[in-house]
């Protein structure tokens, strides 16, 4: 479809009237690429107008705004909406008034046309099944507390790896397919991003670890629902399948927007807004009256409990909900066996390690279990604390000028350490019998010595004990595409050539009919006899003159571009 070549004059000359700064946003709205080819305005315009630009633009466009594109008059046309569609080059305003661009209104057209079934009545919302919205919520957590511990390798091409997902899901009790459509919601709530390590929590998926659970739901729902395109709210009511809004509600979707319905679909079923592809009252409340949210959720989650049951087999035994304060607290000194209504833990030397290696003493170790435990703590418990508070500290990690200093209390720990496979990676040097140092940061030092269940403690320079943090990065902050070199050449093309803009849009016009096999009437000044007007079908532009086929005559003519002092359609 080519653009028309009235609107491509309209639009290059609404173009090179807007601000710099209004610029950049319609550049980054309409996805213009940096680095393309532009030299002035009109050819902006051509871009801009091409259908596949054009069709990625009206793809988060609901069908009552194409239909209003399509059929509605200009002055019918809110002033809302008209910003919204002047902004993103879709029509242009010209005195206050809306002036539809005619390229534009045939592709809507042919759109909004498009056979479309809608529900006669609206939806009767259902409640989430019982306990969906705290399995979801858990499924999350779970998530993020996992890549705390091992991040998620990604691969060149975009995705994770096969062995990545069989791992996560193995780990939170799902399918693997399931996995990438949490990542992208963790994502998009900005709990986790990707680093030179793999996937990663962030700064705000910890401090979210430690809301109440309702609350971190809610923070979820509202990332689910953020990933919808303005006008869903007005489909959610309806008596549908939620699969099918996509195509009732939104005709020119393009396959970016078509993805991201298929990962909410399936995001939104483990949260409980979807409950068999229908949206149940939290979903609803969601997408349409989000500061309503609170109601739907009084009765969807369980009370948090505070207090568990410890066992002479080391096992924790959890009857229901526990605190998230509470959770976290345990969890950085005891294994998560079983994730269920009444789930377990299991308390080992290696968990205990972990913990006091993560700066916890084997006192508050202690204390925090008589304060949680229903049952008091049972001998094998208190002995098994008492055993890692002895081992702990025989070996010290310490930065060493860029590198790690270990120091152990016996040489046969450093022994052990020096023909471990597991730690191979690190390059360890024997300098003493119980020193040894690694080129390497000692924050990866320490969790590979963690993670190969050493009893490592990290000391400061200054030799205090230090709590080093697990892979957790600060929200990622998305480079922004630096449109300023463009606008700098659209801008100084208008600038340093003001008086040249017809002859500009005229060579472009002629260009264009050349390459349409256009008609045109084309107005030359004969110098010395006059102005005359020619039926003319171009045929060559070179070294500034037009050669075309004058149809009233049938011959060919030749005029120099300088000479031509309009040209008009047929």
């Amino acid at each position: 479809m080519q653009p028309r070549v009235a609107d491509l004059r309209l639009l290059a000359g609404a173009l090179s009237a807007r601000t710099e700064t209004d610029l950049d946003v319609l550049l980054r709205l309409r996805r213009v690429p940096p680095a393309a080819k532009l030299t002035d305005f009109f050819d902006l315009a051509e871009l801009l107008l091409a259908e596949d630009s054009l069709r990625a633009a009206l793809s988060p466009l609901d069908r009552e705004r194409i239909r209003a594109l399509a059929h509605a008059e200009p002055t019918e046309l809110s002033a809302a909406l008209t910003t919204e569609l002047s902004e993103r080059a879709l029509l242009v305003v010209q005195d206050q008034t809306p002036v539809f661009l005619d390229t534009v209104t045939r592709l809507a057209s042919s759109i909004s046309t498009a056979s479309a079934t809608f529900p006669a009545e609206p939806a009767t919302a259902h409640p989430a099944p019982a306990g969906r919205l705290a399995r979801g919520e858990r499924a999350l957590s779970e998530l993020v507390i996992g890549l705390g511990d091992t991040p998620a390798r990604e691969l060149l091409r975009g995705g994770l790896a096969q062995p990545e997902l069989r791992r996560l899901g193995t780990e939170l009790g799902l399918d693997p397919e399931i996995i990438p459509a949490l990542m992208s919601l963790a994502a998009d709530a900005q709990l986790v991003t990707l680093t030179r390590d793999g996937w990663v929590p962030t700064d705000t998926g910890e401090a979210w670890l430690g809301l109440d659970t309702p609350t971190r739901w809610r923070v979820l729902a509202e990332a689910w629902a953020a990933g919808f395109p303005a006008g869903i709210a007005s489909l959610a009511v309806l008596n549908a399948p939620f699969a099918t809004l996509l195509d009732a509600g939104f005709p020119a979707a393009t396959d970016p927007l078509r993805l991201t319905f298929a990962q909410r679909l399936t995001s939104g079923e483990i949260l409980g807004v979807l409950s068999h592809g229908r949206l149940t009252i939290p979903g609803v409340r969601v997408l349409t009256t989000p500061e309503d949210l609170a109601e739907a959720l009084v009765d969807a989650f369980p009370a948090p409990i505070t207090g568990v049951y410890l066992q002479h087999d080391l096992s924790i035994i959890i009857p229901g909900t526990l605190a998230p304060h509470l959770e976290r607290t345990l969890r950085g000194f005891a294994d998560l066996e079983n994730r269920a209504e009444a789930s377990t833990y299991r308390l080992s030397d290696a968990s205990i390690i972990r913990g006091l290696s993560a700066g916890t003493t084997a006192e508050e170790i202690s204390t925090f279990l008589e304060q949680i435990s229903l049952t008091g703590v049972p001998q094998p418990v208190r002995y098994l604390i008492a055993r890692g508070g002895e081992r702990f500290g025989s070996l010290i990690l310490r930065p060493d000028s860029g590198q790690s200093r270990l120091t152990v209390t016996e040489s046969p720990l450093l022994d052990q350490m020096l023909v471990d496979r597991n730690l191979s990676a690190l390059a360890l040097h024997r300098d003493s019998a119980v020193t040894a140092h690694s080129r390497f940061d000692p924050d990866v030092v320490f969790w590979a010595l963690t993670d190969a269940r050493y009893p490592v403690v990290a000391h400061t320079i200054e030799g205090s004990v230090r709590r080093p943090r697990r892979r957790v990065a600060p929200v990622a902050v998305i480079a922004e595409t630096d449109y300023r070199p463009l606008i700098d050449v659209l801008t100084s093309a208008a600038r340093d050539t003001p008086t040249e803009t017809d002859a500009a849009w005229l060579t472009r016009r002629l260009a264009t009919a050349l390459r349409a096999r256009e008609t045109l009437n084309i107005a030359v000044h004969m110098p010395g006899h006059g102005d005359f007007t020619f039926l003319l079908e171009p045929t060559g532009i070179s070294g500034g003159r037009l050669r075309g086929l004058d149809k009233a005559a049938d011959t060919e003519r030749t005029f120099p571009i300088a000479n031509i002092t309009t040209v008009s359609e047929v």
